[in-house]
């Protein structure tokens, strides 16, 4: 505990350590971004599937394309890499001639300042919860730490119907930020529900991470055929509402870890047990901040 409150004490002189390191990772390998189609995918919950969910429709088009996520990269135990990593990253798919990158990003990655250099493409945030508030000390900070890679970014793509929007919104237009919009209730730049364009049969939450990939594809000049194609044939990230059963009962395992997620996760399970007659039982990781949440109590 006195070890973690001394590392927020020195944090600001520790993420000039990492501009640094970053900085020189770039000049190393001669700034290799500039050379790529980065796509950078942030947000609270959502941004594993939403990465893997572009990777595939790529992938399944035949582009040349590669990932960094928190369970699909080899040899990493952090979602976003250390600079010299990322950057040796890139400069290998340049070297292979790959075309596409998608970043899963994190915000202790923007503001330890992991990814400088890196020139983003399009930028896409798929939620901002209250979470992570431990190391951002607020969630003004955090939400200001997330919008760092949309300003970093040539095209950059929010979430209408997140409670984020209105203060997000705000903080990008007064610092002349242009930004489009996606949502599932209002009129916005993008509004495709995969449940009735595709008849799939998305929880919520996995709704949004369609639309927010959707969004981002078709800013890749992706076809409408090639989206739906990919997306109808796309099975969910190991541990993303996975189904590891199914006989007598259904049983299906989550990485979920924030109450947010458990919010949308418990509604979809306790809408599968009613569709086949049957009850919702779960065990939960990290059940007692759960339960104490004020997510929890809305819950129930």
């Amino acid at each position: 505990m006195y070890f973690e409150k001394l590392k927020r004490k020195f944090q600001p002189i520790i993420n000039i350590y990492h501009l640094f390191i970053a900085i020189l990772a770039n000049i190393f390998y001669g700034f290799p971004s500039r050379k790529l189609t980065i796509i950078g995918i942030s947000g609270t919950d959502g941004k594993t599937t939403t990465t893997h969910l572009i990777f595939h429709v790529l992938k399944s088009i035949k582009k040349d394309v590669y990932m960094t996520s928190s369970i699909s990269t080899p040899g990493l135990h952090t979602t976003t890499p250390n600079a010299f990593t990322i950057q040796k990253m890139l400069n290998k798919a340049v070297k292979n001639n790959i075309k596409y990158i998608i970043i899963e990003t994190t915000s202790h990655a923007l503001d330890q300042n992991r990814l400088w250099g890196i020139k983003f493409d399009i930028a896409a945030i798929t939620n901002i919860t209250f979470e992570h508030l431990d190391y951002h000390r607020n969630y003004v900070n955090y939400l200001k730490t997330k919008a760092k890679l949309l300003l970093k970014s040539n095209i950059s793509i929010i979430n209408q119907d997140d409670q984020s929007f209105e203060m997000l919104s705000d903080y990008l237009k007064k610092r002349n930020k242009k930004f489009l919009k996606y949502s599932l209730i209002n009129k916005a730049n993008y509004n495709f529900d995969a449940n009735k364009e595709i008849k799939l049969q998305l929880p919520l939450f996995n709704k949004y991470n369609y639309l927010t990939a959707y969004s981002i594809l078709k800013n890749l000049d992706i076809s409408e055929i090639d989206i739906i194609k990919g997306f109808k044939n796309f099975n969910l990230p190991e541990g993303r509402f996975e189904k590891i059963y199914d006989k007598n009962y259904k049983v299906y395992i989550d990485f979920a870890h924030t109450p947010n997620a458990f919010k949308g996760l418990l509604k979809e399970g306790w809408e599968v047990s009613k569709r086949y007659q049957g009850m919702l039982l779960t065990s939960l990781h990290k059940i007692h901040d759960f339960l104490t949440s004020t997510v929890y109590q809305e819950f129930i």
